[in-house]
């Protein structure tokens, strides 16, 4: 079994909610899956923290590794996936970060994408 680990992907400053498409999405990350295909792909894709600062826009390019890369991912949660980055998430998790984590969980284990 191989077992690939990223960090720090910080999704929102590579992809638009409204702009990310698996084109997108593979485009950008299989050169860095691959190495510039000097590699396979692993089994397992570890993210060990900083996924993102937009929860749906996390689910939505982690949909993507799951059905293009990997059966299998792991998210470990960061200091930036507790970020509210701006008034609207303030609003919407009520200004509580732990709130924001929580809604990302259920996302993830709703569409059954990752373990968190």
């Amino acid at each position: 079994m191989k077992i690939d680990i990223l960090s720090d992907l910080h999704l929102d400053f590579y992809f638009k909610l409204d702009l990310i498409s698996r084109e997108n999405v593979v485009s950008f990350f299989e050169p860095v899956f691959t190495d510039n295909q000097t590699r396979e792909i692993g089994n397992v894709l570890i993210i060990a923290g900083d996924i993102g600062h937009y929860n749906e826009q996390n689910i939505e390019v982690l949909k993507i590794f799951q059905k293009e890369f990997y059966k299998y991912i792991i998210c470990v949660l960061g200091n930036h996936d507790y970020y509210l980055i701006d008034s609207e998430a303030k609003y919407t998790f009520d200004n509580d970060s732990f709130t924001r984590v929580e809604d990302m969980r259920k996302l993830i284990n709703e569409r059954k994408i990752c373990t968190v």
